[in-house]
């Protein structure tokens, strides 16, 4: 049974969006403990006493239990740690779809402290259920224990994060900073009032109308270049209109010079297309999808990498193969901003028009195994990426 010591640990306590959505209460750990019990896949046939109609199911969840003594705690709209977890009072709101019928859950994540200053350890329970809560406030009495369960099989962060540049899960309420959810905190301003749609691809979504020309940006600094690296990166998105070329994640914008990459739909092709830039004169390597692999209204998730050893882009969608094109070396690093919901297609700015959400960047070559992994038979996984 794997146990964390929560001495100066930070627990956030949150509805599905996550600890940077609009419902999250903070509490400042002094001292306690953590431990739980990991659930592997296991296929269970399950009779329901009626012959021929049997049916399959997968149990995967976690088990586990904290116990700590609490220095103080941020609350949201008055509502305490107990209310939030269990769900009532003013957290009856946060009631979402549960896992296997369960009609509460939430997130639940747990900033291990490191003793020597480092940046500590991200531990998900995501989504989260209650068994026991117990809440004591007044010091030197504040207490606050918790055993639930989870359907994830981990709560540790996968490899996937090791190199990330940010993880954008986009929950937040419109007219708001959208928050990088790694510990590089390269957060995207948002000045055009992008709306938050709450029917994402897990909880709430970033909802774009291109003829607002509504984008997210974060100004270009060394961590969010890409240039001759390896890099790759993941962007679940809802187009509603295919009508013209739609911007998901790039920094391109109208000079060359500074110019990095561009994912986006291409409405001529009919398909997912990646740029590439080589220099600082604006060459390019163009790769796309097979022809209709997008369809309006439908969730969809763009894969892309490039292999800086290799001199090769790849794209791809949902869980289908990747499409490859040789660059002929290089990677332009440039100014421009880091753009979501927004590029430059060498002729004009495309705007996207719908939702996107759980955005990934990462300064690693990702594996087909890895993309699989972030694909989840179409479920999507969020940050921190835990099994």
């Amino acid at each position: 049974m794997p146990v964390r010591s929560l001495k100066d640990a930070t627990i956030y306590i949150s509805d599905v969006d996550g600890r940077h959505g609009a419902n999250t209460i903070t509490v400042d750990v002094e001292d306690g403990d953590l431990s739980w019990t990991e659930r592997y896949p296991v296929n269970i046939i399950s009779d329901r006493g009626v012959l021929n109609q049997a049916r399959s199911a997968n149990r995967n969840e976690a088990e586990f239990s904290f116990s700590t003594k609490f220095q103080s705690f941020v609350t949201h709209a008055a509502i305490t740690p107990y209310e939030g977890l269990k769900g009532i009072d003013g957290a009856s709101a946060w009631v979402s779809a549960g896992h296997i019928g369960d009609a509460f859950m939430n997130d639940i994540e747990i900033l291990i402290a490191d003793p020597a200053g480092g940046t500590g350890e991200w531990l998900n329970f995501n989504p989260a259920k209650a068994e026991e809560v117990a809440f004591t406030e007044g010091d030197p009495n504040n207490v606050l224990s918790y055993s639930g369960r989870s359907p994830i099989v981990s709560p540790l962060g996968s490899g996937i994060i090791d190199g990330i540049m940010a993880y954008y899960r986009l929950g937040e309420a419109s007219d708001s900073e959208r928050k990088d959810s790694s510990l590089n905190e390269f957060h995207l301003t948002d000045g055009t009032t992008v709306a938050r749609n709450a029917s994402g691809k897990i909880g709430g979504a970033a909802d774009f109308i291109a003829a607002n020309t509504e984008v997210l940006n974060r100004t270009s600094e060394s961590g969010i270049q890409f240039g001759d690296i390896d890099y790759s990166g993941v962007v679940w998105f809802r187009i509603t209109d295919v009508t013209a070329n739609r911007g998901l994640l790039g920094k391109s914008n109208s000079t060359a010079a500074q110019r990095e990459m561009a994912l986006y739909f291409n409405t001529t092709s009919d398909r997912l297309a990646l740029r590439h830039y080589t220099d600082a004169a604006g060459a390019n390597t163009l790769v796309q999808t097979a022809a209709n692999s997008v369809l309006v209204n439908t969730w969809h998730m763009a894969k892309f990498r490039h292999d800086a050893s290799a001199d090769t882009i790849e794209i791809g969608i949902d869980d289908n193969d990747m499409v490859s094109g040789a660059t002929g070396g290089g990677g332009n690093t440039g100014a421009s901003d880091l753009f979501l919901g927004a590029i430059y297609d060498e002729s004009a700015v495309r705007y996207m028009q719908g939702m996107i959400d759980e955005v990934l960047i990462t300064k690693d070559f990702l594996t087909n195994t890895e993309f699989d992994f972030l694909y989840h038979s179409g479920q999507a996984r969020s940050y921190p990426l835990a099994s």
